[in-house]
């Protein structure tokens, strides 16, 4: 035997010498997994070592944040590189989001559109290094596979994946916070580009509202939904979920978090050249009171140059 895990968390291992069992709570019956199969695939935290390198969050310290009343949650479409490269500027933008992101102070930070040589960024970056926990295995296929990845400085509990469609997931992680552990997923549904991309995207709903469905606890659903809907028909009238832009901003705010009107990076990518409000954060918990939400990256840097097509959306939220 070289190594044994017990809620994506190593406890022992022969190479390294650790030896937890008598001293972590994972694993045992009475903390229950709340992303569990047959919906959720387990992943394994991980948590960067000075000595060395990646490693599964179990075998690394961490100061978390678990007393916390407070949760600010980040997500972003950080716009990959797969089309028009040669338009897009990735390699000056890749700095300014980077910057961004560590400005943003998060809690929690989703990301979706990850790349190789975005995530070797984040992955290097020490600020992220310093207090981050990954929500995947970095040399794994995950972020290859879907583009999202979820970072956390409060401690994770546990991690797992659910597959929506070929490229397409919910990544999440469950985090421990003042008022009890709290799911937060992440996902980036079908945009209008695919063929049927609107049929897709209800289907995918459809999927996550089942999904959720079995998750027995309090989730915050973030991500790139590419709907531009409110109301009932809107991912959150459709999920039955809380949105906290709405609730920080009242329903009359229609703040778009794609702009192709003021972003020219936005204007390359737009089919209908409208804005649109895509990216959300989506509340299933009654513990949690939206304080202010808000948007990151929706001015160009010094030389005029966005960090992304798509505005980062910022929520504060109170842990009651």
């Amino acid at each position: 035997m070289l190594f044994v895990e017990a809620d994506g968390v190593v406890v022992w291992d022969r190479a390294s010498g650790i030896d937890r069992i008598d001293s972590l709570v994972a694993g045992r019956a009475h903390d229950p997994r709340l992303l569990r199969a047959p919906f959720f695939s387990v992943r394994t935290p991980h948590a960067w070592d000075p000595v060395d390198g990646w490693k599964p969050a179990g075998a690394v310290q961490r100061d978390g944040r678990a007393s916390a009343r407070r949760l600010r949650v980040l997500t972003w479409n950080t716009l990959w590189d797969r089309y028009n490269s040669d338009r897009i500027q990735t390699a000056r933008r890749r700095p300014l989001l980077l910057a961004a992101l560590a400005e943003a102070d998060a809690d929690v930070i989703a990301l979706q559109e990850v790349e190789a040589g975005l995530l070797d960024l984040v992955l290097r970056a020490r600020w992220v290094r310093d207090v981050y926990v990954l929500g995947t295995d970095p040399g794994g296929r995950d972020v290859r596979d879907s583009s999202l990845l979820l970072l956390s400085r409060l401690p994770v509990r546990e991690a797992a994946v659910h597959a929506l469609g070929p490229h397409k997931a919910v990544a999440a992680i469950t985090v421990e916070t003042a008022a009890g552990p709290l799911v937060v997923a992440n996902t980036h549904l079908t945009s209008d580009h695919s063929v049927n991309g609107a049929a897709k995207r209800q289907i995918e709903l459809a999927r996550l509202a089942e999904v959720l469905a079995a998750v027995d606890g309090d989730v915050v659903l973030v991500g790139d939904f590419n709907d531009g809907d409110s109301g009932p028909d809107g991912p959150a009238g459709v999920l039955g979920l809380r949105d906290a832009w709405t609730e920080a901003r009242g329903a009359g705010d229609g703040t778009p978090t794609f702009d192709p009107t003021a972003n020219p990076l936005a204007a390359i990518s737009s089919l209908s050249g409208r804005p649109a409000r895509l990216d959300r954060i989506l509340l299933r918990t009654p513990q949690a009171r939206v304080i202010k939400a808000r948007l990151t990256g929706d001015a160009p840097g010094p030389q005029g140059l966005y960090a992304s097509d798509h505005y980062g959306v910022l929520a504060d939220l109170a842990l009651d």
